[in-house]
């Protein structure tokens, strides 16, 4: 919900903007068709005849009528500026955050696909974890867990990539620490067979990625 409304937030700043070009648009129209002098009803006297009709292109306007224009035209190339600002850096976070978000949805799917694989390995080899994942799930291997035939293999061509921080090798580690360690995509504790990513920071739904 809290993007939801960061969204309609946007949208209404330049809902506003571009009301501010229509309100100037209306006053550039309005320069333009309004007489000069407005009579009033107790002024105006009635014509004996109807006036003649102006001739095809004999509107004119004065020169303070034409810098007024001019004025007004800058103003609203003036603005014109500013909602192209906002439209592009709204549609720049807005792809920046759609680009996060299916990181963050990448990352916590490969997770789940590791760990299953992790847990099968475990059933067919006595409950045991396997000591190099990167290798032991993404080939065969024998009832010991060394080169063979019997099972496996259980992550198909290559080990899942953490789409965070572009990486694919594991670190493994006796005990899984509290934080990040190193630069590889994954993290994985042999004593518990935890696998996580590898990687600081927060997801843009809040939560941590090395927590996922």
């Amino acid at each position: 919900m809290r993007h939801a409304r960061r969204e309609i937030r946007g949208a209404t700043r330049v809902e506003v903007l571009l009301t501010i070009i229509s309100v100037t648009l209306l006053g550039i129209l309005a320069a333009l068709v309004v007489p000069r002098e407005v009579a009033t009803d107790e002024a105006r006297a009635p014509d004996p005849a109807p006036a003649p009709a102006p001739e095809t292109g004999d509107v004119s306007l004065t020169q303070e009528e034409l810098e007024q224009f001019a004025a007004m035209v800058a103003e609203l190339r003036d603005v014109s500026r500013v909602v192209e600002r906002f439209v592009g850096r709204d549609s720049e976070v807005d792809a920046a955050t759609r680009s996060r978000r299916a990181d963050e949805a990448a990352l916590a799917s490969n997770v789940a696909t590791i760990r299953m694989a992790l847990e099968m390995y475990a059933v067919q080899h006595d409950d045991t974890w396997p000591d190099d994942p990167a290798v032991q799930l993404t080939t065969t291997t024998d009832r010991e867990g060394g080169p063979g035939t019997e099972y496996g293999p259980y992550l198909r061509n290559t080990f899942p990539e953490n789409p965070v921080n572009g990486r694919r090798e594991v670190r493994v580690v006796d005990t899984m620490p509290e934080a990040p360690v190193g630069e590889e995509g994954w993290i994985y504790a042999l004593d518990t067979g935890v696998l996580r990513a590898n990687v600081a920071g927060v997801g843009p739904s809040g939560g941590a990625y090395f927590e996922l």
